[in-house]
């Protein structure tokens, strides 16, 4: 009677553990997105990596009613450090992609512009001269937008300084308006 009775309970344990399925095992977790934007300025590389807590969704956003991106992260908190990227007159849902686009003032085109604010708190920003900076918008899916990016950006003011920004990459989860 006792070993009818070990086996009754050695069955049910099996039983009760293989029926506590959590989750489809085929399912995959979700993917973390690794949001930065990339790039080496002057030749030194710079990671802007940093997400601006609580104005995230204003700063990385495509706002599909007003034809334009903008997309910012900073290097650190502590620190002003980072890259801004504003794409106005881009109509992201009905252009084939990629497309590289420049500062421009036709307003049938799109047009870019871009300040990267260094650790001195020096901000470059890009110029009217529309072959100086480019930025290649490569995917943009489930809200998640590829970009490379380089050219030259410039200071404001009586001393005009440029920097040179080479292998640029956004990779970016956008929040659409």
């Amino acid at each position: 009677m006792i070993n009818k009775l070990l086996t009754f309970l050695s069955l049910a344990s099996v039983l009760a553990y293989s029926s506590c399925d959590n989750d489809d095992p085929m399912e995959e977790p979700p993917i973390l997105l690794e949001n930065y934007i990339q790039f080496k300025a002057d030749g030194n590389f710079i990671d802007c990596d940093y997400k601006i807590l609580l104005q995230d969704p204003v700063f990385n956003a495509y706002y599909v009613k007003g034809e334009s991106v903008e997309m910012r992260r900073l290097v650190t908190d502590a620190n002003t450090e980072g890259m801004n990227f504003q794409i106005d007159r881009f109509d992201m849902e009905n252009t084939a992609l990629p497309v590289t686009i420049t500062y421009s003032t036709d307003l049938s085109q799109p047009t870019v512009t871009a300040i990267y604010t260094n650790d001195q708190n020096v901000s470059y920003g890009s110029s009217s001269d529309d072959t100086k900076f480019s930025i290649t918008i490569n995917s943009y899916e489930e809200n998640l937008i590829t970009c490379n990016f380089s050219g030259q950006l410039f200071t404001s003011g009586a001393n005009t300084q440029e920097i040179t920004l080479t292998q640029g990459v956004v990779n970016l989860e956008l929040i659409e308006y």
